[in-house]
């Protein structure tokens, strides 16, 4: 649900209660979000977009004057653990700037003049690039899988059946790890690369002589 049909629909007709609530019931704010069956994040947003309910939800947060600095407190540096996951599971920048409701211009911005949404970013890429080259090696290697089949049997009941299958180690799976891993099928690759460029070089060099003649 959108946070402004949340806040039509749902915060703004009970705005008296959430102020009670807080004021006179002294309920917790997580208590508050649970009885609205609203997240503590859509909440604390909700309260920078609406002066009404920020007033005195946001009393005990700071207010920043500097509108960039607020977006990026309220918005990004609150989601690190999140960002770090999305990042893990390989997501795309315009999907984290979607999810984090920003542009991707402030998106880069924001990386370029803050350290540690940086380094955020770095160690998300780190643990996606160690599951990936976790995943090659077992490509590579080969390994054994369950695979379940299900079907319904002419009395209605339903049997599941497991068969262990095997996946066998992939070619090309083992190249790239060679290539990458390997000092020497590296440097054996690296002196084909280089043969092959001066052949085609000396092609290239022998098809513009043939046409000067």
């Amino acid at each position: 649900m959108k946070r402004k049909t949340i806040w039509k629909n749902i915060v703004e007709p009970q705005l008296y209660k959430v102020r009670g609530w807080l004021n006179d019931d002294k309920l917790s704010k997580a208590e508050i979000c649970r009885r609205l069956d609203i997240s503590d994040e859509t909440m604390r947003r909700l309260a920078i977009e609406h002066a009404e309910l920020g007033e005195f939800w946001r009393a005990d947060i700071e207010v920043y004057e500097d509108r960039r600095t607020c977006v990026y407190e309220n918005y990004v540096a609150c989601r690190f653990e999140d960002i770090e996951k999305w990042i893990r599971n390989g997501a795309t920048v315009k999907q984290i700037c979607a999810e984090l409701e920003i542009s991707v211009g402030q998106w880069y911005k924001y990386l370029d003049e803050h350290a540690e949404l940086a380094g955020v970013v770095a160690v998300g890429r780190q643990g996606l690039s160690s599951e990936l080259r976790g995943a090659l090696c077992r490509k590579a290697l080969g390994y054994e899988y369950v695979e379940k089949v299900t079907r319904t049997c002419r009395d209605g009941s339903v049997e599941t059946t497991e068969y262990t299958k095997v996946s066998h180690p992939d070619v090309k799976a083992i190249e790239a790890l060679l290539r990458n891993y390997d000092d020497t099928w590296r440097a054996k690759d690296d002196a084909e690369r280089i043969r092959l460029e001066r052949e085609k070089l000396e092609l290239q060099k022998l098809i513009a002589d043939s046409k000067i003649f």
